[in-house]
């Protein structure tokens, strides 16, 4: 009768006693501005029943959480890595909405957190499994729900994924998302002619203006903006009126924003409004700007241009890139350049490209002869008045070799089947302080390099992180994205415009434009904040500290080879104030430059591998300068000069070491290989071991450390502390002698 009693109780009681695991909030892609989109991933999930429930041997996508019980109504957040572990960041669960004391506990917050050993949220969509073999909560989620890379998570609210209202979700505490929430409209919006005051008849200008967002702390937010404009002319009559939508724009774009194409002279007013938003501008004195342009007719200004191909040299591998310049002996006005490939009968190879510019263009030859011989071609187009146009055309021969020496020579480093392409950008236009994201295609062939490398420049100047990855198969095709991370900028000294994203490794490299505008303002909100923190803080550890600006060089290699990278580092100490620096070097004797590549085509500056940067009070920075020394130098002591300029000052200030220029046998050995050969062929193979049979290089491997040869004049110098010491015998025991 008991027995039946209790049943009877604990039947009555079910209904009463429950608990039920709800997945209800998912940070599946966080911010860059957050920190590491891996290591900031997590899954909130809530306990609706009204008892306790065991979460013991449970997996999240097929990795393992932490055993914990989570109480009734309660909340606990499954975190990818909860305390900070072995990577290179700091970024993890505790050290954002925690106290960072790499332990998670009530002074963090007043909800559980576990750790799940690293499962995976993709980014676009995906699946969520939450599972103990027996019972199985799932959720499936897109990027369309919000919160892909914003800063903002997705809630469930309603039975529907919603993106959260406020910025980094609501971990451990209810959802605040809302069907009705708007988010504010207002903005201010600015307008500005990015046209140049003077500009030329007969040439097509497509960026006009700039549109910036003021009041915009998310610049991954893109929003369109339609904008109408009109060219008024001396009588203050329209010649001419159009519209464009520009749309996706961040914080800040100033490329396609309309077009002019004029073809008399004359002074215009431009002037442009804009006509439609997608929000209420707070500001509409922004929203209309002019601004008068000169238009200057160069048909009937005379000019004579002269342009030259200028490139690395004469002989190149078949698949190996070719670098070049079309260099002009003048740019005061407009010109187009077109480029080709032709071969020795006059068969394009390559068809004719048109560029505005004189940077660096590449070429990369692909035959299937032993050798060939091809031309770049060019031809300048100037639209001033040109007296002379036979001048205006140029040509540049090359040889191409298809050869398979490398891959004889036992080293197996070839690079001609590899091949490096970039698809896509994204975001094709960015700001600084993005994350950019390149896809890139990848086909490693009979090469033991590894190391690819990808970065961003602008003015051959390094303007992000340096993202590295390893490739170790071999005759495989790779289809990676490799995110690059752009330097904030935050103080202005990089100027927005066109910059190149370069992937180079493997022996190959290829690059493309990409457009950077604006700064994040968010970013650089946060960013100069901390810069504020670090100068307190440094005011602070140096009380006491003498305060004379001064500089020295720290690390200076005494003995050099002839065409090596000499490497050198500065350690900059600073006073009560903020600097700016900028520091070169040179190698020299004499008058003569020996780190200029005097004998190359192209002859560098002495300034060339000139940095700059700035040193903030009461701070020490350590920097470092690379000095390509001459390949022809003779064995010998130089004098290495650094330059160091302070504030633009007029006069520079002067740091001075010796060099020891020791000679390179194995340099003299390769060029006696070329000639006999017959071929001049210069940058052959990177591997020290070029050439040599594997019979020599197993005697090389066993033979280190083993004189080989050696000068009778070594000799002699080795025999000279031997000789004296028995001279100074023969004294000793003469004057013993006579003593006896």
């Amino acid at each position: 009768m008991k027995i039946y009693s209790y049943l009877v109780i604990l039947f009555l009681l079910i209904p009463f006693v429950s608990a039920e695991l709800i997945i209800t909030e998912v940070m599946y892609n966080p911010s860059t501005e957050m920190g590491s989109d891996s290591d900031l991933e997590w899954v909130e999930v809530y306990n609706s029943g009204t008892s306790s429930f065991g979460l013991v041997g449970f997996t999240i996508n097929n990795k393992k959480v932490d055993d914990l019980v989570v109480g009734p109504k309660e909340y606990v957040v499954i975190a990818r890595e909860l305390i900070d572990g072995s990577d290179k960041d700091e970024d993890c669960f505790e050290t954002f909405y925690g106290n960072g004391d790499r332990v998670w506990n009530s002074s963090d917050g007043n909800y559980q957190a576990v750790d799940a050993g690293s499962f995976n949220l993709k980014n676009k969509k995906g699946e969520i499994v939450l599972t103990n073999g027996n019972l199985e909560i799932k959720v499936n989620y897109l990027d369309d729900f919000g919160g892909d890379g914003n800063g903002h998570s997705i809630e469930l609210v309603d039975n529907a994924w919603l993106e959260s209202k406020e910025t980094d979700g609501t971990p451990g505490r209810e959802n605040t998302a809302d069907l009705d929430y708007v988010p504010p409209e207002k903005r201010d919006v600015k307008l500005s002619i990015y046209l140049d005051d003077q500009i030329y008849t007969s040439n097509l200008y497509n960026n006009l203006f700039k549109i910036k967002f003021l009041e915009k702390d998310n610049c991954s937010n893109k929003e369109a903006v339609k904008v109408h404009y009109y060219l008024l002319d001396e009588n203050n009559q329209t010649i001419f009126e159009n519209d464009f939508v520009r749309e996706k724009i961040g914080c800040s774009t100033f490329s396609k924003t309309g077009q002019l194409l004029l073809n008399r002279a004359g002074d215009f007013v431009l002037c442009s409004e804009v006509v439609d938003l997608d929000f209420e501008d707070i500001n509409l004195d922004n929203n209309f700007v002019c601004q008068e342009i000169e238009v200057i007719d160069t048909s009937k200004i005379p000019c004579d241009l002269t342009i030259e191909i200028v490139n690395e040299k004469l002989f190149y591998f078949n698949k190996e890139k070719v670098g070049f310049y079309n260099q002009l002996n003048e740019k005061n006005y407009p010109f187009t350049i077109e480029y080709w490939v032709e071969d020795l009968f006059g068969n394009k190879i390559k068809d004719k490209v048109a560029t505005k510019n004189t940077n660096k263009k590449s070429y990369t030859p692909n035959i299937e002869e032993e050798d060939r011989v091809l031309y770049l071609k060019s031809e300048v187009k100037p639209l001033c008045n040109d007296s002379n146009f036979t001048n205006n055309f140029a040509e540049k021969m090359l040889i191409v070799v298809n050869n398979q020496i490398s891959s004889q020579s036992g080293e197996g480093d070839s690079t001609e089947n590899s091949k490096i392409e970039i698809k896509k950008i994204t975001p094709a236009e960015s700001s600084f302080g993005d994350l950019v994201k390149a896809e890139i295609k990848i086909y490693k062939g009979n090469t033991n390099k590894y190391s690819l490398s990808a970065y961003i420049e602008k003015n051959g100047k390094k303007i992000s992180e340096i993202t590295k990855i390893n490739l170790k198969d071999k005759f495989t095709d790779y289809k990676v994205t490799l995110p690059i991370q752009l330097k904030p900028n935050c103080n202005l000294i990089i100027k927005e415009g066109e910059a190149n994203l370069i992937v180079s490794g493997l022996g190959e490299k290829d690059e493309i434009e990409l457009l950077i505008e604006g700064v994040d303002k968010k970013l650089c909100r946060d960013y100069l904040s901390y810069v504020k923190e670090l100068e307190k803080e440094g005011n602070n550890d140096n009380e006491g500290r003498g305060d004379k600006l001064s500089y020295k060089i720290v690390d200076l290699p005494k003995n050099v080879f002839a065409g090596e990278e000499l490497k050198v580092k500065l350690d900059f100490e600073g006073d009560g104030s903020e600097h700016e620096f900028k520091v070169w070097a040179y190698l020299y004797r004499g008058s003569k430059c020996y780190s200029c590549c005097s004998d190359c085509e192209v002859v560098l500056e002495r300034d060339d591998n000139l940095i700059e940067f700035d040193l903030n009070k009461n701070r020490n920075k350590e920097v470092e300068l690379n000095i390509n020394i001459d390949s022809d130098l003779e064995k010998g002591e130089y004098n290495l000069k650094v330059k160091i300029n302070k504030d633009n000052q007029k006069t520079d200030q002067e740091l001075t070491e010796s060099i020891i220029i020791k000679e390179n046998e194995e340099f003299e050995l390769s060029e006696k290989t070329n000639k006999i050969t017959g071929m001049a062929v210069t940058n052959f193979a990177e591997n020290d071991n070029f050439g040599l049979s594997a019979e020599e290089l197993e005697i090389k491997e066993r033979s280190k450390g083993i004189v080989v040869y050696e000068s009778s004049s070594e000799k002699a110098q080795k025999v000279v502390p031997y000789l004296l010491i028995i001279i100074l015998g023969l004294v000793c025991f003469v004057l013993i002698f006579k003593k006896i």
